[in-house]
């Protein structure tokens, strides 16, 4: 599997979305870790929860652009920005995942530092559009400074329907 699309997948194409948080911290020098910072396809910024204690509890929801059927979600768990942040914060151990308000479900997400990768995980079929995923913060991995949680990178893959055309060089 490569940059999260199987070997014999369909096309796909990234889906945008918007995302929200239940909270964020905020720095003494007035930087926010917003819930934005994970959709900026990049690991400098993240998304850090605001709350005292682990951020078990805390949640990151996505709300698709325009309703899509999303069949795989892709994380950089914790602070990617280097090594030294990401085992300094609590990474995700495990997420409550829920789609459109639905029923959760657990995802387990490994504790590895991934410097160009995704951790890439499949919703459950169905044949309505996604418009919202929640994911919500169930276990974490203890960081060896700091007890914020935090969330790099989102990404959200969405088969195309026909296979794009391809024009052969000349």
């Amino acid at each position: 599997m490569r940059d999260g699309f199987p070997k014999n997948a369909r096309w796909m194409k990234y889906a945008g979305f918007t995302a929200t948080a239940s909270s964020l911290l905020k720095e003494p020098d007035g930087t926010e870790h917003n819930a934005e910072n994970v959709t900026d396809w990049g690991r400098d910024t993240a998304w850090v929860e605001g709350q005292e204690g682990d951020g078990v509890g805390e949640s990151i929801t996505l709300t698709l652009k325009k309703p899509a059927k999303v069949s795989r979600v892709g994380i950089v768990n914790g602070y990617a920005k280097s090594r030294e942040l990401y085992t300094a914060n609590n990474r995700t151990m495990n997420f409550k995942v829920s789609v459109n308000d639905g029923q959760p479900f657990n995802v387990e997400i490994p504790d590895e530092f991934l410097q160009e990768e995704h951790f890439w995980f499949d919703l459950p079929k169905s044949s309505a559009l996604v418009k919202t995923i929640k994911l919500e913060i169930d276990t974490i991995n203890p960081g060896s400074t700091y007890r914020d949680t935090a969330i790099s990178d989102i990404k959200l893959l969405v088969p195309l329907e026909n296979a794009p055309k391809i024009q052969p060089s000349r």
